[in-house]
């Protein structure tokens, strides 16, 4: 005996669980959300998670820091574009990777 599938929007999520649309609560002036409201929801958080990955991929072309961390010099653009994380500059980092691995 296989069930039915139930139609999409027949519950409702709340804090304390799934109910039945029908087991609400009836508030007088507050019209119960219909399809169109939570289409609406959707459409926006789509649009709000595009509008993020837009950022994020904004943010991964740029060409890293101009300025050094450690010694404030600027950064060259070939080193920036090389590699866009770069915090410091090529003689400092060398000078922090010797310290780390050439003890």
């Amino acid at each position: 005996m296989s069930r039915k599938p139930r139609p999409i929007g027949a519950r409702i999520a709340l804090p304390y669980g799934l109910v039945k649309r029908a087991a609400l609560p009836a508030c007088p002036g507050v019209p119960m959300l219909s399809n169109i409201h939570f289409e609406l929801a959707e459409e926006r958080v789509e649009q709000e998670r595009a509008a993020k990955v837009a950022a994020a991929r904004a943010d991964l072309n740029k060409a890293g820091a101009d300025e050094c961390i450690d010694c404030g010099q600027a950064i060259p653009q070939a080193r920036r574009l090389a590699y866009p994380a770069a915090a410091r500059c090529i003689d400092c980092q060398t000078s922090i990777e010797r310290e780390v691995y050439c003890r």
